[in-house]
């Protein structure tokens, strides 16, 4: 790979990986209001915050596979699903910080495993693009047509 590639490439990434550190503090300073303990300590913020980041820049630059017979590629249906469940709840923290409002803890806890869901989603694209299939290619014990028509 060239070196104007693999700059590219890595400038992305962290560009994306910017972009989920702010979606990440966005949503931690929104759920931090909340009367909710585990949410409430610092480490829980920082966790919310990194898990953001690491999502977004796993998920930058994935390459697809081919389709499976329903049409569907599996990490490009995660990673979609991830970025945009993700990108809503960013959505969401922000017009909760600026509108002001004071959800219940209910619904700033939802927003919190909504976020870390996507992020997930994302990561596990990421790992399904990244690894694939590693078991190798089973065999059939099916005989060909054309081998039957040898045989005969």
């Amino acid at each position: 790979m060239n070196t104007i590639m693999y700059m590219t490439r890595l400038i992305e990434r962290v560009g994306l990986a910017m972009a989920g550190l702010a979606c990440g503090t966005f949503v931690s300073a929104s759920v931090g209001h909340a009367d909710i303990g585990v949410l409430q300590s610092e480490w829980a913020s920082l966790a919310i915050v990194l898990a953001g980041g690491v999502g977004f820049a796993a998920a930058s630059g994935l390459q697809y596979g081919e389709r499976r017979r329903s049409g569907i590629d599996p990490v490009c249906l995660l990673c979609a699903t991830g970025t945009f469940l993700t990108s809503v709840m960013a959505l969401t923290s922000v017009a909760v910080l600026v509108i002001g409002a004071d959800p219940p803890a209910v619904w700033l806890s939802l927003l919190a495993a909504s976020w870390i869901g996507g992020v997930v989603l994302q990561i596990a694209a990421a790992g399904v693009a990244r690894y694939g299939d590693v078991r190798p290619p089973r065999r059939s014990n099916l005989v060909a047509p054309s081998q039957l028509r040898d045989a005969a």
